[in-house]
């Protein structure tokens, strides 16, 4: 009972000292800036550096609160000594006459006020600065008498927030630089990653001063660092979605946002703020330029691009004060927009991977079954017999062949890609049975491979088979030439079956069934990205496959 009896008797005491600083007042009046070896006193911000003097008329109205301490807060790019009424507050760095008997203090700096200094009346509030490492810029904030911790208190809490804020894009881009190092040709994923992790970078740099007291000359070195990461953003964001909708001839239109950001650099002697701001906005509305081109295109994930970054683009030209604001809340709509168009992507991605999942087992059901077919099998064990019969040695042979064929085929049958000089030897062995089979001798001819080449399997055997089943074979032996070429831009495979070419000899199932399957293999291993064409020539049957890795 005591116990309880004594804390409301404290809650009392203090609810009443602070009623007895409810009707307190602080009124300041403009302050006079004057140089520091003459009276010259005016209201406006020296236009060089030197050494000044700063004078400014504090009101206290009222009973100032027991339980509350009062500071000058003094905001400026200058070294400086505080005094009230005379008395001498505090020092902040040391005020020098030149650059090098100048040590330089803080951008922020708060001068406790002791309480007997804190009486009801008029107040003369001095200040003596010099910005000799201002590097030709001054930067007078202000200075007013206020709550000790009140400055404090806000600025930390609104930094707190932030970096609440800033930890969504540390995370959101970690996670997609590490998607990116799982699949190294997905470049719109790391350029979006660098472009999360720069936005963090620039939360960090423009709130690292509510919670380090750093000296004011490294003030012009954090306005560089934001104007750089603000040139990062601008040019990550364009060629986010330059890469995302695949425009080509993307680089000049960036090379003329560079040079936009070279003339910004030349007018951060004006200020950085407008530099800044300026660039942004230009980067904004390019990315709203390949947006609605990607619209006009009606490509996938056009229009939520364009949703993200136009209202962005329109606010940042119509409210250019309102900068910050806008750009802080902006690009978490922004990035909020990416994120669900990545998503459907993503989707649409998984969609296409299980189709092809499905095309690879139809594939490898469609290898076995176009070359285990039963007038295949029928014609050439029939061959065989009558080999045997005749000459059995020979006979041997064309079973051994077949054998070779089926074993191999049956090898490769669930692979995506194969090495070179195994569907060469594959070849090879079906060469052999279909020279039995028609007493006929051929021969294949390589050149330009090496071997070690990955090609989808069973391609080049269809091509040998649509060339015989094309071919009027003349004298012996029957040739077929395989070769490649190879440039930066396309890689080239042709097989010329040598004879009279014929348009067809009713063989529907090699020629129509083959191409499909020769087709439906390329786009599984090079989605468009290939070109296939087939057709007689002077001196046989020339099938060719170009293979662009870059793309079409």
């Amino acid at each position: 009972m005591n116990c309880r009896c004594l804390l409301f008797s404290f809650w009392l005491v203090i609810v009443w000292l602070d009623a007895m600083g409810q009707d307190f007042r602080i009124l300041h009046r403009k302050m006079e800036i004057s140089p520091a070896d003459r009276e010259d006193w005016q209201r406006k911000s020296p236009s060089e550096m030197g050494q000044y003097r700063i004078r400014m008329q504090v009101e206290l109205e009222g009973q100032k609160p027991p339980l509350k301490h009062y500071s000058l807060y003094v905001s400026m790019m200058a070294s400086s000594y505080a005094y009230w009424d005379g008395v001498l507050l505090g020092k902040n760095g040391i005020v020098g006459e030149n650059q090098a008997t100048e040590e330089p203090g803080t951008l922020h700096t708060a001068f406790l006020i002791p309480d007997s200094l804190m009486t009801p009346g008029s107040h003369q509030v001095e200040l003596l600065i010099s910005n000799f490492h201002a590097e030709g810029k001054i930067r007078l904030y202000g200075a007013w008498v206020n709550d000790y911790l009140a400055p404090k208190v806000w600025a930390i809490t609104g930094a707190a927030y932030m970096h609440i804020y800033a930890g969504c894009f540390l995370i959101i881009g970690l996670f997609y630089f590490v998607r990116y190092l799982t699949n190294r040709k997905d470049l719109p994923l790391l350029t979006f990653a660098v472009l999360c992790l720069a936005f963090f970078a620039l939360i960090i740099l423009e709130y690292i001063k509510t919670h380090y007291q750093y000296l004011y000359p490294w003030h012009f070195t954090r306005l560089r660092l934001i104007l750089a990461i603000t040139f990062l953003i601008g040019l990550c964001l364009p060629l986010f979605f330059a890469l995302r909708f695949s425009f080509r001839g993307w680089g000049k239109y960036l090379l003329l946002l560079l040079t936009f950001f070279g003339v910004m650099i030349y007018y951060t002697r004006f200020g950085y703020d407008y530099a800044t701001n300026y660039s942004m906005v230009a980067s904004f509305i390019m990315a709203s330029g390949f947006c609605i081109a990607a619209c006009r295109r009606r490509l996938p994930g056009g229009w939520l691009a364009l949703v993200g970054v136009l209202p962005i683009t329109v606010a940042l030209m119509v409210w250019f004060d309102s900068y910050d604001t806008i750009l802080y809340v902006g690009f978490a709509h922004l990035v909020l927009m990416i994120l669900i168009s990545l998503a459907m992507q993503e989707k649409a991605n998984r969609r296409t991977r299980e189709e092809a999942l499905l095309l690879s087992s139809r594939l490898e059901v469609e290898l076995l079954k176009k070359n285990i077919q039963p007038h295949f099998l029928m014609n050439s064990i029939t061959s065989a017999i009558d080999w045997i019969e005749h000459n059995p040695q020979e006979g041997v042979k064309l079973l051994l062949a077949l054998s070779r064929e089926f074993e191999i085929l049956l090898d490769i049958s669930g692979e995506k890609r194969i090495p070179l000089s195994r569907e060469i030897e594959l070849c090879r062995a079906h060469l052999k049975i279909m020279g039995f089979r028609k007493e006929q001798h051929y021969k294949l001819l390589v050149s330009g491979i090496d071997g070690e080449e990955e090609v989808p399997p069973a391609i080049f055997l269809t091509m040998i088979e649509n060339g015989i089943s094309h071919q009027n074979a003349g004298e012996e032996p029957v040739r077929f030439h395989l070769s490649k070429t190879e440039d930066e831009r396309v890689c080239r495979y042709q097989l010329l079956a040598e004879g009279q070419a014929e348009q067809s000899n009713g063989s529907e199932l090699s020629y129509g069934t083959g191409l499909r399957y020769i087709e439906a293999r390329l786009e599984e291993s090079y989605p468009a990205s290939w070109l296939l064409n087939t057709q007689p020539v002077d001196l046989g049957w020339l099938t060719e496959i170009a293979i662009y890795p870059k793309g079409l």
